[in-house]
C-alpha cells in the first residue's frame, strides 16, 4: 500500500519558495519560518515531529498499525498542523505574498 505525499510537506517546500528560502527539507523549511518569525518556535517543534512522524510512516520503518497510528497523531497533537498551516497562509496573504 503506497502512501500519498503530504500536503503540508509540498505546502512548507512552497511557502519557503514563495519567500525566496533555500531549503533542501521540509525540516529545514520549518527552521527557517521559525527563523524569521513566522511560526512559532512551539509550533515549528511540533511540525518537525511530524515530519519525522510522516517519514517512519511513509518508508514503513517496521511494521505499522493503522490503529496505532490514529493513536499516535491524536496523542502528540499532530491534529494541530493544519491550524498553523492555516495561519502561515492566513500571514502569507495578509503580506500580499500569495496569488489572489
Amino acid at each position: 500500500m503506497g502512501v500519498e505525499p503530504s500536503p503540508f510537506m509540498a505546502g512548507s517546500r512552497q511557502t519557503c519558495s514563495i519567500l525566496r528560502i533555500s531549503s533542501e527539507t521540509p525540516i529545514h523549511c520549518i527552521y527557517e519560518l521559525e527563523r524569521i518569525g513566522l511560526i512559532k518556535e512551539v509550533d515549528a517543534d511540533l511540525l518537525r515531529k511530524l515530519v519525522r512522524f510522516r517519514n517512519i510512516v511513509v518508508y514503513e520503518y517496521g511494521s505499522i498499525d493503522v490503529r496505532h497510528v490514529m493513536n499516535i497523531i491524536d496523542s502528540q497533537g499532530y491534529k494541530k498542523a493544519y491550524v498553523i498551516i492555516k495561519d502561515l497562509h492566513e500571514k502569507l496573504e495578509e503580506s500580499k505574498l500569495l496569488d489572489p
